[in-house]
């Protein structure tokens, strides 16, 4: 059982008053990655902060693609997060990756760190940087999905919802009910999470690129 947001009756994922079969999971991260394209780019990006550990320039970079692949809103989010003195961005981001070092890892902690910076303050963009720096633990959490489920927009509920989004992960991998995404070996937790995305809100993934 879900500790919240979502349940497994067998194949199908119980969620928000909806019933989507394990099956259709393909086919809607097929369509989240058609209209989210450079998905892929940005989380090998994410990668490459890590291993050189979160060069200032690179963060930057990274976080204006992150801002452009969150769609309308994040040319807004952009301007705000370059008013920050770099190197403190960098730093906010180092934080908050070694959060997934830890034995029990807090997603709600890893969150506050990038809170810190300016325009990294609300749960939407905070949550999609997250979901690029560990995409087997995190999932975006925004102001549409908190609506469909019914949830506050804090970090709790984001550590809740991705949480709930690994479980179901872990589910698909382990039945093998369906195939794996295109571009991962194996169901992850923002894999579920954007599949669930596209079902609820297809218009809004058509959107970004």
């Amino acid at each position: 059982m879900s500790t919240m947001t979502l349940d497994m009756d067998e194949s199908v994922i119980v969620f928000a008053n909806r019933r989507l079969p394990a099956a259709r999971f393909p086919e809607l991260i097929g369509q989240f990655l058609k209209g989210n394209p450079k998905t892929a780019s940005i989380e090998r990006a994410s990668k490459a902060l890590a291993t050189n550990g979160f060069p200032v320039n690179d963060v930057q970079t990274f976080i204006l693609s992150v801002c452009r692949w969150g769609g309308k809103s994040g040319s807004r989010v952009w301007g705000m997060v370059r008013k920050n003195d770099p190197a403190a961005v960098a730093a906010a981001l180092k934080k908050a990756a070694s959060a997934f070092d830890k034995p029990n890892v807090s997603l709600a902690d890893a969150m506050h760190s990038l809170n810190q910076v300016k325009g990294l303050g609300a749960i939407s963009y905070s949550s999609k940087v997250l979901r690029f720096l560990s995409p087997e633990r995190c999932a975006t959490f925004d102001s549409l999905l908190a609506a469909d489920l019914g949830l506050p927009a804090t970090a709790q509920s984001f550590e809740t919802w991705s949480h709930d989004c690994s479980t179901v992960a872990s589910q698909l991998n382990s039945l093998q009910l369906c195939a794996a995404p295109p571009h991962s070996s194996v169901w992850r937790t923002a894999d579920v999470e954007a599949s669930i995305f596209t079902e609820l809100h297809p218009g809004v993934v058509s959107y970004c690129g």
